[in-house]
């Protein structure tokens, strides 16, 4: 369910294309994690969530916005994390760094 909502919230924030769901949820152990009791203002707990997306340079400062915003309110409206505790890391690569297979690099070639 995480990754669903995060899937619908990059799709309507900033364009996903349908199907390109590549999302996987990763629970550690509890001596894998180390959460701060809290950071800028917010408490943590052991239930804060970590979500960190991959994605093509390019997106807007205001479209990076609306996505924190729409994970962190879907997922407190599936009662799946409280808003404060849902943390977003966006990690930007370049196109030449994507090969969805068969040793192509398919975002170079539909430039080229």
């Amino acid at each position: 369910m995480i990754g669903d909502i995060a899937y619908q919230a990059l799709r309507t924030t900033l364009g996903v294309k349908e199907g390109a769901k590549f999302v996987y949820v990763y629970e550690f152990e509890e001596n894998e994690k180390f959460i701060p009791s809290g950071l800028f203002g917010l408490t943590y707990s052991e239930n804060t969530l970590l979500i960190r997306v991959t994605l093509l340079r390019g997106r807007t400062t205001d479209q990076k916005k609306a996505l924190y915003k729409e994970i962190a309110a879907s997922l407190e409206k599936s009662k799946i994390a409280s808003r404060a505790e849902v943390i977003c890391c966006l990690i930007e690569t370049d196109p030449e760094n994507w090969s969805f297979g068969a040793g192509e690099a398919q975002f170079l070639n539909q430039i080229s």
